[in-house]
Formats: C-alpha cells, structure tokens, sequence
C-alpha cells in the first residue's frame, strides 16, 4: 500500500500503488494529519498533526495501520509569544526511535 495524506476531509489513506482502491485508514474533524511514515515492521504509521482548535501547534502522531490508538507523541503547548511545529516524522531502522523536524515561531 501507498500512504497520502489529506483527501477531501481530515484524514488519511491508503492507496493500491497501482492508483486503485483508495481507502480511509483515520479521519477526525479536530486533526488533520500528514507527512506519513511508516514504520520498518508496518504496524505504525507517524504523521505530523495539527489540532484544529490550535492550529499553530504542530504535534507527532502515531496510530496503527489500520487507524486504531492515535496517540500524540509530542504534545507540545504553546507558549506566549512561541508557537512549535513539529513535521516530516521519519522511523529509524529498527523502528524504535524517530526523527523529526521541529520550528519554533516567534507569534
């Protein structure tokens, strides 16, 4: 399977690599996900996050690959004037530790 991001609502899904059968894996009205990757065993899949109600906040999420147990990874807070944007999650190897890249934006 090929993983994409956003397709017309929040969420995310997967696609045959051949274009064919394009399925909902994740969808929420309060988070939208993107940049996924996943993980060496593929059982996990990380994206970046952003929380509608805090858009200015940017988190790592993990969820399994069928969709279940999204937990956010980071769950960075605001601080006045700062805001942190936290993307392009990437597995190591051995899946147990990952990159990220993280932006702190003076508000």
């Amino acid at each position: 399977m090929f993983f994409i991001g956003q397709v017309q609502e929040y969420g995310l899904h997967a696609i045959d690599i051949n274009g064919k059968n394009l399925k909902l894996i994740y969808a929420s009205d309060s988070i939208e996900l993107s940049s996924p990757a996943i993980s060496p065993n593929v059982a996990k899949i990380l994206c970046s996050g952003y929380r509608a109600l805090t858009p200015e906040i940017g988190d790592i999420y993990s969820l399994d690959t069928n969709g279940h147990n999204l937990e956010n990874l980071t769950n960075f807070q605001r601080t006045i004037p700062y805001s942190f944007l936290s993307t392009n999650p990437a597995w190591s190897n051995d899946g147990e530790n990952f990159l990220l890249l993280q932006i702190e934006i003076l508000l």
